[in-house]
């Protein structure tokens, strides 16, 4: 094939920034697997298009690869959508709990052709269904002794779900740009946030708003992210260099699992005074809004309803796997740092990924 550039946007600030990893890693395994036959160029900080906005990029060709987000368009993406809101069907577990999350909603997403549908309508391929992120948590400005300390707090979200959760937590959800959080929370616009552990300690939310709240046995909806293509992109590829993107976005995945643990949660939990977690009456009030946006989601659609069910049943078949693969959690958030080994061998989970989850959408 000849020579070919594809344009690659991020949202993180920086390569400098160490989730960036990902990104530059990816770029240099696919320079070397087709000997410089393709470049990938790696733009950072939505510099070409808002993320809010990357779909009409992948549509007209300024963007060929990368992150997108269908949560900030719901009513375009609703499958799509649906599928990052059931971060939340996640179970408990510092570690597992993401490896859970990341096998289960790629499986029952790539297994629903729906889904891919509504990106081919858009102009766009769909790579990988879902990149769940790490634990989703709620960080505030003053202290939190007990949970009921949340009740009446303006806490930052980012949609909807947020919004239901955070009120049956006893919260009151507020709005305010992403950009603007950390001086929000540093001059008491707001008192909290929600977000995910990454995007708290890489943005320094974590040095304004120290005080932690976490549930170990239920997930607050986390910001997942895709990995796509612009179907003209795409298509102009012969097979030989689209499975080549493919096999690495796999590559991709195993390091974002681990850049989710080393730089989100290990510092923020480390740099956190203090960490409360949902319990009691909060955590059977927070449970069952969770069950009833599930029940709601279902009720959207056939596809969704689809969607909804094979999620569930997906987390619970993950749940055995991981543990049949001799992963667990040794310890809790509060110590995650004293137990959690940077060294661990993620490629077991990685091929069984792949196996169960994505290799029927491996290019043919």
């Amino acid at each position: 094939m000849a020579p070919v550039t594809l344009t690659w946007q991020s949202g993180i600030a920086s390569a400098d920034n160490p989730a960036a990893m990902r990104n530059t890693v990816f770029a240099e395994n696919v320079a070397k697997a087709s000997g410089g036959k393709i470049t990938i160029d790696v733009v950072y900080a939505d510099a070409i298009i808002p993320a809010t906005e990357a779909d009409s990029g992948f549509a007209d060709g300024r963007l060929d690869i990368g992150q997108f987000m269908p949560q900030y368009q719901p009513q375009k993406f609703p499958l799509a959508s649906l599928l990052t809101d059931l971060t939340i069907l996640r179970p408990g577990g510092a570690f597992t709990g993401e490896l859970i999350a990341t096998g289960a909603l790629a499986q029952s997403g790539a297994e629903l052709p729906e889904l891919s549908d509504e990106y081919a309508a858009a102009g766009m391929v769909q790579i990988v269904p879902i990149v769940p992120g790490n634990s989703t948590v709620i960080v505030c400005s003053t202290p939190i002794e007990t949970i009921s300390d949340l009740t009446g707090k303006q806490v930052r979200v980012s949609g909807s779900i947020h919004n239901a959760q955070v009120a049956a937590l006893g919260g009151t959800p507020v709005s305010l740009p992403y950009a603007e959080v950390y001086e929000g929370l540093q001059r008491g616009i707001v008192d909290c946030a929600v977000g995910s552990a990454s995007a708290i300690a890489s943005r320094e939310w974590v040095d304004v708003a120290p005080y932690v709240v976490i549930s170990e046995e239920h997930s607050l909806a986390g910001t997942p992210e895709v990995v796509a293509a612009s179907a003209t992109t795409w298509g102009e590829l012969p097979l030989a260099a689209k499975q080549l993107l493919f096999d690495e976005s796999m590559t991709y995945v195993k390091n974002e699992i681990m850049i989710d643990y080393t730089t989100g949660i290990v510092p923020l939990f480390d740099r956190a005074q203090s960490i409360v977690y949902i319990e009691g009456a909060a955590s059977k009030a927070f449970d069952a809004e969770n069950e009833q946006l599930a029940s709601d989601a279902a009720d959207v659609s056939a596809a969704a309803a689809k969607l909804v069910t094979a999620s569930q049943s997906a987390m619970d078949e993950w749940t055995s796997l991981v543990e049949d693969l001799g992963y667990s959690d040794e310890g809790g958030y509060h110590d995650f740092s004293s137990w959690f080994d940077p060294d661990v061998d993620l490629q077991p989970f990685m091929d069984a990924y792949f196996e169960r989850a994505m290799s029927a959408s491996r290019p043919e």
